[in-house]
């Protein structure tokens, strides 16, 4: 019986960020539960879940599948060559989002290459029906084919306590940062409420991440489903990925908070409007106003998502966006530098301009800056992204949370204690974070100022 061990590295060191957002890729799962469903020994290595570098001794196999983001593929292609030098006869397939738009860079360490989803295309490289090469996968239109991921063949997983899940692929919008619709189109496709419905009613976990890009893209469905999981009279506690525009229909959010969702994440961008049409969001900051005061009426937690360096930025950008988040009381924030990811319009725009600094993957993250800003020196885009860090989650903020909730208590007021007791605990996580990257990244920032 073959084995075929699928791999999803870590990312760079420098991106302590990372240590934080430990929950894997799906994708490696799929394909590892199909395979194993036909009676392959399979097993699914993830660098972040193991706490260490996975090694020559751990890549007992005969196929060895490596899933990549763009960030990760270094550590990819370095794990490739560890296989290889070991295993010179054995197969290497990579595979990933980043290996979608940059197949011939893979193919230097593979003899495989698949791109864009899988699932249909697994099976005729394992049986050797494919030839070497570039396999071309294409977008699974029966979402239901797709059978319930199985983690236990994550190893160490069961030492989670967040389950992951997916209930549909594509996004409608065309964001021009954004990878997901190149990579899964801009097709909404959608497990069936039935599928979804099963799929909670067998996770082993009541704590859920839905990975969709848009959980409520389509909102006749999404009741549908908020319908179905208050039914199943079960004690979940959701977070998941949102726009702002969901928050018109409140009924909607209504459910969410009924259904068990404490948190959503919403791709906010910018408070600057002209940044906000340059990215082609099609979202006002009166659009984020009233989402943030939406999900707070209902007791939801707002985790906002910002970009910093698009061509309509100034430096003046940093400080007005932390005062907005500090007035509209959103809860958690990431700070992020526009990061022109291979494949998107951004990647293409900037790098026929010439103003990419580099291309060493590892720091393509979120956190890194990577190429020259139009209206700042990428070295004052890439403090000014820290310097809100450090405003956001100041220490003077904290103790404000800690003043108020100790007299909440004094005045015995309880409901309001968990979410004050949550926000410290956030705030304290967020400064900590930052202290250690910037411990990590000194180099770098040093690297970009030369």
């Amino acid at each position: 019986m073959k084995k075929i061990i699928f791999v999803e590295p870590r990312g760079a060191e420098s991106n302590v960020f990372a240590k934080y957002m430990m929950l894997p890729l799906l994708g490696p799962i799929y394909l590892a539960t199909i395979l194993r469903q036909k009676g392959y020994d399979t097993e699914v290595l993830n660098e972040n879940i193991l706490g260490r570098d996975i090694t020559a001794e751990d890549l007992g196999c005969d196929v060895l599948c490596i899933s990549i983001i763009t960030n990760t593929a270094p550590r990819g292609y370095e794990i490739a060559e560890i296989f290889r030098n070991t295993h010179p006869e054995k197969t290497i397939v990579i595979g990933g989002i980043h290996a979608t738009f940059l197949p011939e860079e893979s193919l230097r360490y593979a003899d495989f290459v698949t791109t864009f989803e899988g699932e249909e295309t697994i099976l005729s490289i394992i049986e050797g029906r494919a030839e070497k090469g570039i396999v071309s996968g294409h977008r699974i239109e029966n979402m239901d084919s797709i059978p319930y991921p199985d983690f236990s063949l994550v190893k160490g997983f069961d030492r989670k306590f967040i389950q992951p899940v997916m209930f549909s692929r594509g996004c409608p919008f065309n964001c021009s940062f954004c990878t997901v619709a190149r990579m899964f189109g801009r097709k909404y496709r959608t497990h069936s409420d039935e599928y979804v419905l099963g799929l909670l009613s067998n996770t082993r976990h009541n704590d859920i991440f839905i990975y969709d890009d848009n959980f409520a893209a389509d909102i006749r469905r999404t009741e549908r489903i908020l319908d179905g999981i208050i039914g199943l009279k079960r004690k979940f506690e959701f977070s998941a990925q949102v726009r702002t525009d969901i928050t018109k229909n409140q009924n909607i959010i209504k459910k969410m908070s009924e259904a068990g969702f404490y948190r959503v994440y919403i791709g906010i961008e910018s408070i600057n409007e002209k940044s906000l049409k340059s990215i082609e969001k099609r979202q006002s900051v009166d659009d984020i106003v009233r989402a943030v005061d939406v999900f707070h009426k209902y007791g939801i937690k707002v985790h906002g998502m910002f970009i910093f360096g698009t061509d309509e930025d100034t430096p003046e950008i940093f400080n007005s966006t932390v005062q907005f988040c500090k007035r509209e009381g959103i809860d958690t924030v990431q700070y992020l530098a526009l990061t022109p990811f291979p494949g998107t319009p951004v990647f293409e725009g900037l790098r026929a301009s010439r103003r990419l600094l580099h291309e060493e993957w590892q720091y393509y993250d979120g956190q890194h800056v990577v190429f020259r800003p139009k209206n700042m020196k990428p070295e004052e885009l890439q403090e000014g992204i820290i310097n809100s860090y450090k405003a956001f989650y100041s220490y003077l903020t904290l103790a404000d949370d800690i003043l108020k909730t100790g007299l909440d208590f004094l005045f015995n007021l309880p409901n309001s204690l968990l979410p004050q007791f949550d926000r410290i605990k956030h705030r304290l996580m967020g400064r900590y974070i930052v202290n250690r990257w910037l411990e990590f990244n000194r180099d770098y920032i040093a690297k970009i100022r030369s």
